[in-house]
């Protein structure tokens, strides 16, 4: 996805509830979530106004854990909703290449974006996993 909440296991928010149940109706039975930047607000504007939203004053090895979660999981899902405009576009495409595996999508907007946990309506019936395609 894209922004860090300050959502855990302890505490979920919905968008974490979402993106469980989904993966249990698919038969996983745990989950590592990652962002894409690991600025932690759940207001994705605080990321658009950041002066480094890919966080060397906050975490340099950023892709690094995103690699490492993606190397240690029977699957990976991107979701990060419609498609996000040109400044996460490029960290997209450097977060595709430091993958280990393909990733997939739980389902697809009509753009073919992948469909964000946070896109409640209908989510569960459009459950649909698929390899991403760039």
């Amino acid at each position: 996805m894209v922004n860090p909440s300050v959502a855990d296991k302890d505490d979920p928010d919905r968008t974490v509830t979402t993106l469980a149940r989904a993966l249990h109706m698919l038969g996983f039975g745990e989950m590592i979530v990652v962002n894409l930047f690991p600025v932690v607000d759940s207001d994705k504007s605080v990321i658009k106004s950041h002066p480094d939203p890919q966080g060397e004053d906050i975490d340099e090895d950023n892709d690094q854990h995103i690699s490492e979660a993606a190397g240690a999981s029977d699957a990976v899902f991107v979701a990060w909703g419609q498609a996000p405009d040109a400044k996460y576009s490029e960290e997209i495409e450097e977060l595709l290449d430091v993958l280990p595996v393909t990733p997939y999508v739980l389902a697809q907007n009509k753009n073919g974006s992948p469909k964000h946990p946070g896109a409640r309506e209908n989510f569960y019936k459009s459950l649909n996993p698929v390899p991403y395609e760039r």
